[in-house]
């Protein structure tokens, strides 16, 4: 039911009220509600959510616009997008036995071996991808798949087990996989229905670039803030709710408390993991989660870890709950494994296999793991998620700096793929890089994949590096963006959209793509921001407010309370929304009039929330004292309708000091809030650059007096110094910089290391130990290692074998034989020089 309460936001009066029957299924019936209130005053709407017959659950409330009507050229282009069969594709290797079976077959023909059959004919999904209820697509998609499969298996199931063969049966693709020698991949390969006979290839997980178990104490992981996670959730109020994350992996610790409440099979009395794990690595399977490598419980603390008591902030989207399936073992991942893990994750079953859940499937799903060089067998998997609206995210593979090095699956045209970056926004060394083998850019995108914080199987927190740390970044910033807008579950290319669009951009050219070109084959579209992204993806209307979660009673009905506010609208008039109730993976909706009627005394206030140092807008909160709270926009902007009198004003922003201000309405028709980043702010005078100019002589020193002064309200620790910088001397003249004629001429003639050392007559630093002797080349470099001979190491740079401990001021291949003098010798208490003097190169 629907009870409306008309409130003046000053005097609080009630004017009306307004019953009507509550829920309705999207588009079903006439129910509405409609208000109105004069400008500047509120509205209050009370929504009974029936749950009559129903266990008690939760539900998400969101704000939505009203849809727009379908556009001529939006049909047109939806007819065609739409059109033809979507068949899952088989791997793209060729057959009838793959030149992997066969070199395996051919080593030993009488060795039984696994093997993976696809069938010929494969079921077209079109019609199943395109239902628009999230849980009935997925019944839709996983009916369509398990009734071809059972058609069209029928005969040779029946013919394998009459030669005394077990075949297990998969329908996520038309395949069956057989345990058997040479004689039988040969037979199979006559069979009519047979398309492909394939080995179980181990695809390698990909496992972290550098570990570390070092102590660490920072409170949030530096990726979680890079990407803008915190801003997400204090700005919008998003952590994930309502979303559940799949991870197809090693497993996950389950013990661990960062991750152990946010598991969907948890509750405060029980544990249940029927539908929320399945082992496919172990005989017999286990029966609870547990990670005994560890990479799946790292990758599953970027995604959801929460924070617990003495833990930290590791997870992008910590309010979400996560399943998973363990496919991999000690650093491989057999075929089979993933097949029935990505079978399982379509329609989660109990712990025995039994009973499938397509409406218990989750969202988004991270895979961590691939192979190389570039292998399409697993391309037929990822049509099939994504035919039922799951957003699967791939890592990109650590065969960097090369280009073409992309693993599979996420060089695939239908897989997300994300690089790794590091902490200054530069990609890793080992990130692999595009384009795939069909020209295609790759990766997607990138995001922080160098020494991330997250959780350990032990219970604590560790680093880890390599893009297998970079793709669930990603992952949790898709349960976030559909968190934030449910409307985008299922739309996947809505969401790639809002990812790669509201992307921080970065540039490269290294794998062939032009200068500043974005995307390329590095970075993809740029690192991850899922600050904007959000923002970007986020409905928001400003004179509804609702409360965000209801829980309702079982067997009963639940009350709320949501806000229509006409001093958050501009002008009298009639406004339009709808309300969206989400459960147990349905929307319910029901449409919202608020007429807005003229009102007294009442003033439009423009304002804007400012940075302090840099002058630059603020994506902020602006609150009024008895009046409306509302976001800025991106600029910093608001406007508010308020009564004509005095109002307080609070702003905040994340990352910045709370304001507070007065404003008088209508005297005050612009007004600016200006904050302060809660952060030191360094600033030295005088400004801008301190410069030395003028002729030093050689040693001689200079003092400068400036002042260092932090203005920001942290705390700041500074060390001055100078950075070291190339120099050279400008005046054009053929001036020594020491007289070296009382020092005798050395002899030294091409390619050749003077074999009597250089006694420095004190103790020098060079790469950590103390040297009093040196070692000459006529090169131009000096080394701390003692030569076997004149010509033992006589090389010029670059050199791939200079001695240990070398200093090479010269790039050249100098020939002192050819003309020219190299002296040396001690000039001051401890200063040591060796002077080239019209030395030339070695002509050749």
């Amino acid at each position: 039911m629907v009870r409306v309460e008309r409130v003046l936001a000053v005097v609080g009066l009630l004017l009306a009220a307004l019953h009507l029957l509550f829920p309705r299924e999207a588009g079903a019936g006439d129910a509405a509600v409609r208000a109105s209130a004069p400008l500047g005053t509120v509205t209050r709407v009370v929504v009974e959510i029936d749950n009559r017959g129903r266990p008690a659950t939760s539900a998400l409330l969101y704000e939505a616009r009203e849809p727009e009507p379908p556009s001529a050229s939006s049909s047109a282009s939806l007819s065609v997008a739409t059109s033809g069969p979507l068949r899952v594709p088989l791997p793209n290797v060729p057959g009838p036995i793959s030149p992997a079976l066969q070199r395996a077959l051919s080593r030993q023909p009488d060795q039984p071996t696994e093997m993976v059959v696809y069938l010929r004919e494969q079921a077209d999904l079109r019609p199943a991808s395109l239902v628009p209820d999230w849980n009935e697509r997925g019944a839709a998609v996983v009916e369509t798949l398990t009734q071809h499969a059972e058609r069209s298996q029928k005969s040779l199931l029946a013919d394998l087990r009459r030669q005394g063969y077990e075949p297990r049966s998969f329908w996520i693709v038309n395949a069956v996989a057989v345990r058997g020698e040479g004689q039988l991949a040969e037979w199979l390969a006559q069979q009519p229905e047979v398309a492909l006979v394939t080995e179980n290839v181990k695809h390698r997980l990909d496992t972290s670039a550098i570990e570390s178990s070092t102590s660490l104490t920072d409170s949030v992981a530096w990726g979680v803030i890079q990407v803008g996670a915190p801003s997400a959730w204090q700005t919008w109020g998003v952590q994930g709710e309502g979303i559940v994350v799949g991870s197809i992996d090693t497993g996950v610790a389950l013990t661990h408390t960062a991750l152990l409440k946010a598991y969907r099979g948890w509750s405060s009395d029980t544990l249940s993991h029927d539908f929320n794990w399945h082992d496919f690595t172990n005989l017999p399977p286990s029966s609870a989660p547990n990670d005994e490598q560890g990479h799946g419980t790292h990758t599953m603390g970027t995604m959801v870890g929460r924070r617990a008591p003495e833990g930290r902030d590791t997870g992008i989207a910590p309010a979400s709950r996560w399943i998973a399936a363990r496919a991999c073992d000690s650093g491989l991942c057999g075929d089979t494994a993933l097949i029935a893990a990505a079978q399982w994750m379509l329609a989660p079953t109990d712990l025995e296999g039994e009973n499938p859940r397509p409406d218990l499937r989750p969202h988004v799903i991270n895979n961590s793991w691939g192979s190389t060089p570039p292998d399409p067998w697993y391309t037929g998997y990822v049509e099939a998620w994504n035919a039922a609206g799951i957003f699967s995210v791939f890592s990109n593979g650590n065969n960097g700096p090369g280009c073409n090095t992309s693993g599979s699956p996420g060089d695939y045209a239908a897989s997300f793929s994300v690089g790794a970056t590091d902490a200054a926004d530069e990609v890793a060394s080992y990130s692999s890089r595009g384009p795939n083998s069909d020209g295609l850019t790759k990766p997607d995108m990138t995001a922080p994949g160098a020494e991330i914080l997250s959780t350990t199987m032990d219970g604590a927190y560790g680093l880890k590096s390599g893009s297998s740390m970079a793709a669930p970044h990603v992952a949790g910033a898709v349960a976030l963006l559909w968190s934030a807008n449910p409307a985008l579950i299922g739309d996947l290319t809505a969401t790639r959209t809002l990812l790669t669009l509201n992307a921080l951009p970065r540039a490269s050219d290294q794998c062939g793509d032009a200068e500043g070109a974005v995307p390329n084959n590095v970075y993809g579209w740029g690192r991850l921001d899922v600050a904007r992204a959000v923002q970007a993806a986020r409905v928001d209307v400003p004179w509804l407010d609702l409360p965000r979660t209801v829980a309702l009673p079982e067997d009963g009905i639940q009350t709320v309370e949501v806000t229509l506010d006409a001093r958050r609208v501009a002008a009298p008039g009639q406004y339009r929304a709808r309300l969206l109730v989400s459960r147990e993976g349905k929307f319910e909706t029901i449409p919202v009039t608020f007429d807005v009627l003229p009102g007294a005394e009442t003033a439009r206030l423009r304002g804007r929330l400012v940075d302090r140092w840099t002058g630059g807008g603020v994506l902020g909160r602006v609150s009024f004292a008895d009046g409306p709270t509302l976001v800025t926009e991106a600029d910093g902007s608001f406007t508010a309708t308020l009564p004509h009198g005095t109002h307080q004003i609070e702003a905040e922003a994340y990352g910045y000091l709370p304001v507070r201000s007065t404003v008088s309405i209508p005297g005050n028709s612009d007004h600016t809030l200006t904050l302060v980043e809660d952060s030191p702010h360094l600033e030295l005078h005088p400004q801008p650059n301190l410069t030395i100019r003028g002729d030093l002589e050689f040693a001689e020193q200079r003092a400068v007096t400036f002042t260092v002064s932090n203005e920001g309200p942290r705390p700041l620790e500074v060390a001055p110094s100078v950075p070291p910088t190339e120099w050279t001397i400008e005046d054009g003249s053929a001036a020594t910089l020491y007289d070296m004629r009382a020092f005798p001429s050395l002899p030294l003639t091409d390619s050749m290391i003077l074999t009597d050392s250089l006694e420095l007559g004190f103790a020098l630093p060079i790469y950590g130990g103390l040297v009093n002797r040196l070692y000459l080349s006529s090169d131009g470099w000096v080394s701390v290692a003692r030569p076997e001979g004149s010509d033992a190491w006589a090389l010029c740079l670059p050199g791939s074998n200079l001695p240990t401990g070398t200093l090479a001021p010269f790039w050249a291949d100098l020939d002192p034989g050819a003309g020219g003098t190299v002296r040396a010798g001690r000039v001051s208490r401890n200063t040591y020089v060796v002077s080239f003097e019209a030395v030339p190169e070695w002509r050749q």
